[in-house]
């Protein structure tokens, strides 16, 4: 299997991995919150406990440590360096090119990764890298920013808790709403972890070779991937339209400009489809999608086409 199709095995294999990992992970956490509840019953029903309250969101952060999660996350972060050892073989192949310094030492690709590493992981704050000039030499300082993210898990699982023991509602009743809340998918860790991971490893890969096209200054793109029944309007363009699906960065430009113009989605309609049913040409792209970005947004959320820049 040659690398550019490695590529996309590897990153469509890690991301089913991981979302069926995450399978029946909330159900381990409520277990956890359970236990959690137990530690303010008096008498059958929940007591105020100030103390406890105030230190729910580490005890909640225990409790997911207590799942499974950290086996599942432990498989799933090492693609990202697989899939740049993989970009370091295809433009050597393609372009003839070595990558390996934009990869060890570009500031976006770092952060990138940093950034999901750093949410997965709930981890309180991300250490992201700003690159600044003074005096006419490139200095790299760190910066640390809060991981907002976490509290999206986090935030609403407290809130319910808290809700319960002010109340002061039966241990019963609180285990039975915060069973059905995650049952109705309400709250819980599956969803918030598939939310960031789903493209994370596409939009790494994504950020990597926009990086390459500037450092080496790459002034075409190939597109790459099958035609399937859901396959988007403008990525069965870009695959159909040509017989090498190669483009020049001016004419991609201009084919944008008809599936989402000014970064707008299109509503007119195209049989230009794979089943030949009539659809919206901006059908599935994100708003904003211009040539600037298009080798990370690609056709949109969950597209499973790559974009290499190339020399032709």
């Amino acid at each position: 299997m040659n690398p550019e199709d490695e590529l996309t095995r590897i990153i469509e294999a890690a991301e089913t991995a991981f979302l069926d990992s995450l399978k029946g992970i909330d159900q381990q956490l409520a277990k956890e919150i359970i236990k959690i509840y137990a530690k303010f019953v008096i008498a059958g029903d929940l007591a105020l406990d100030a103390l406890l309250l105030a230190n729910l969101e580490e005890t909640l952060i225990a409790a997911i440590s207590k799942t499974d999660y950290s086996l599942a996350l432990n498989s799933y972060l090492p693609n990202f360096d697989v899939i740049q050892q993989l970009n370091k073989a295809i433009h050597k192949e393609v372009n003839n090119i070595d990558i390996t310094a934009v990869i060890n030492e570009n500031v976006k690709i770092a952060n990138f990764q940093s950034v999901v590493t750093s949410q997965l992981k709930g981890t309180p704050s991300t250490v992201i890298k700003v690159e600044d000039v003074i005096d006419g030499e490139r200095v790299i300082r760190t910066l640390p920013i809060r991981n907002s993210s976490l509290n999206e898990l986090l935030d609403p699982i407290a809130q319910i808790i808290r809700k319960d023991v002010i109340t002061g509602v039966s241990f019963e009743s609180a285990t039975e709403s915060i069973l059905n809340a995650i049952q109705r998918k309400k709250l819980g860790l599956d969803q918030w972890a598939s939310q960031i991971a789903i493209d994370a490893l596409s939009q790494a890969d994504g950020i990597t070779q926009d990086e390459v096209r500037k450092e080496f200054d790459l002034k075409y793109i190939r597109y790459i991937g099958n035609v399937i029944k859901t396959t988007r309007p403008l990525c069965f363009h870009l695959i159909r339209s040509k017989k090498k699906p190669v483009y020049k960065f001016t004419e991609l430009q201009t084919i944008l400009n008809n599936y989402v113009p000014d970064g707008t989605p299109s509503k007119s309609s195209t049989t230009e489809t794979a089943d030949g049913k009539e659809q919206e040409k901006g059908s599935g792209i994100i708003p904003g999608t211009d040539e600037g970005n298009f080798l990370i947004r690609r056709g949109g959320y969950r597209c499973r086409h790559r974009a290499i820049p190339t020399r032709l």
